[in-house]
């Protein structure tokens, strides 16, 4: 061969007219095999260095509720006892105060002097603690035998300048009584307090509930009318 001779050489590639994708199957234990752990960061969308800060800062939170639901614990039976136990006082007052209502309205009839003019005043105390009891046996904050103090049962003659004052009615002692004002408890005078629940936590065992009940005869023509202030 002739030095001078050029030799020509051509290349020429071949690539197949259709190239046929992998299953996906296939193509993801391929590349799993090359970096199962690197993957399965990528596919959680987890950097891999923070994996085990993460684990570790996991482990630290463990038990962190605990405090926290012990602070929030005071404040929460706080509004416990003030919702429960002051709703149950409200209605303890509300039955105290229904049941000195009903006996004032009907002892105070019992003031309306007989022919001789004579007032029987065992007979008006007698009423008030009949109707107390018999209002008071089964009701809220009510006991089996309920105790009303004589003197929470006071009788006189009103003083009319008085009658429509937001404070007590006056009662004198002389003439001809008109007026009855009975007095029910539950404090340490008579019938005990009232015990309370969840404020127990708080410290706060029992709570007293006074109601007060004034009834006033009018005398008209024929009738007896009855007013009531509480």
């Amino acid at each position: 061969m002739c030095h001078n001779q050029r030799v020509h050489i051509s290349f020429r590639k071949e690539f197949p007219r259709e190239i046929k994708p992998l299953p996906f199957g296939e193509l993801y234990a391929h590349i799993v095999a090359v970096s199962p752990q690197y993957i399965g960061a990528v596919m959680r969308n987890v950097p891999l260095r923070k994996q085990g800060c993460s684990e570790v800062a996991k482990k630290k939170r463990h038990g962190a509720v605990v405090p926290l639901l012990a602070v929030c614990l005071v404040p929460l039976l706080g509004m416990m006892a003030f919702s429960i136990d002051y709703g149950y006082l409200r209605v303890v007052k509300s039955e105290l105060q229904r049941s000195a209502d009903a006996a004032c309205l009907a002892a105070v009839i019992e003031l309306v002097p007989n022919p001789d003019g004579i007032q029987d005043l065992d007979a008006v105390r007698a009423t008030v603690r009949e109707y107390v009891q018999n209002n008071m046996t089964n009701a809220a904050g009510g006991l089996a035998s309920f105790s009303v103090l004589d003197a929470d049962i006071e009788m006189g003659r009103y003083d009319e300048n008085t009658i429509y004052d937001a404070g007590p009615v006056l009662l004198h002692q002389t003439g001809q009584f008109d007026a009855l004002r009975i007095t029910l408890r539950r404090d340490g005078n008579a019938n005990g307090p009232v015990p309370l629940f969840f404020a127990q936590v708080l410290g706060l065992t029992d709570q007293e509930v006074v109601a007060t009940a004034t009834a006033v005869l009018r005398r008209g023509n024929t009738a007896v009318a009855v007013a009531t202030t509480s």
